[in-house]
């Protein structure tokens, strides 16, 4: 940046004998990333604005991610620390910090991703893995086991096959909306502009039983059936397996298997 900066100064004023500096009133921030450009201290130079991160290839329409953003909740995700706990630090540190909302928006990105992504690779390479395995063994290749739980907002399921229990699925569910017609109207999507949640106000968060039937239609509709459910003996999610092999849409009997530690 600077030798492009020192060649169009001279270029442009080649008596001029100032100094080259940024130009804060210039900047801009993004994130954790910044755009800055310099300027002369006694001619009227000033360059063009430069993006001092690095950024990640798309074929998007619009201005391209940072990857020093996107890297940053990478890290978040793997640590137990959050947004809020971050920005805490950027500020003891006297750092600028990102905004919430910036930080939120890239960390839903990356959640989103970082889902399909756990999800292919069970579905390709460890599911074909264990699909030859089970051939071998003489089991039906197409059926899995499963345990699962639900927490407020995600219901996930992971594979009872193996001794990691790598989650297979994950349905995030959510009335929190920042719009302030959704707190007082019934339906998603009923108000102007974005809506961050997903499921009807008088909807119940705690219907596992509706989330298990959702996750299960998902991996019904990459090629595995629900074969073994194992979960806790206050949910209802073991009805939504019998419910799809009741209705025909699954030929696999499922087996419950209840456990109080879950």
């Amino acid at each position: 940046m600077w030798n492009e900066v020192f060649r169009e100064h001279q270029n442009v004023s080649p008596h001029c004998n100032g100094i080259l500096e940024w130009d804060l009133s210039m900047e801009e921030k993004w994130g954790s990333a910044w755009r800055e450009c310099a300027k002369c201290t006694k001619c009227t130079y000033r360059s063009k604005m430069f993006n001092l991160y690095e950024e990640v290839a798309s074929i998007k329409r619009g201005r391209r991610a940072a990857k020093i953003n996107l890297g940053l909740q990478v890290g978040l995700h793997h640590t137990p620390i959050s947004t809020a706990s971050y920005r805490k630090i950027c500020m003891a540190s006297n750092i600028p910090p990102p905004s919430v909302s910036g930080m939120q928006h890239t960390a839903n990105a990356i959640s989103e991703k970082g889902r399909r992504r756990k999800h292919e690779r069970f579905t390709t390479t460890k599911g074909e893995n264990k699909k030859d395995k089970k051939k071998i063994r003489g089991e039906n290749p197409d059926v899995v086991n499963i345990q699962s739980d639900s927490t407020q907002c995600p219901y996930t399921v992971a594979e009872n096959e193996t001794y990691k229990h790598s989650i297979i699925n994950t349905l995030p569910k959510s009335k929190l909306c920042s719009k302030r017609k959704h707190t007082v109207s019934t339906n998603v999507g009923e108000h102007a502009g974005p809506c961050t949640a997903n499921i009807n106000m008088q909807d119940s968060i705690g219907n596992e039983e509706r989330w298990a039937r959702e996750c299960f239609e998902e991996l019904k509709e990459d090629g595995l059936e629900v074969n073994e459910v194992t979960t806790d003996p206050d949910s209802s999610a073991y009805r939504a397996a019998e419910s799809l092999f009741q209705e025909g849409l699954t030929t696999t009997t499922p087996s419950i298997f209840l456990t109080p530690d879950m």
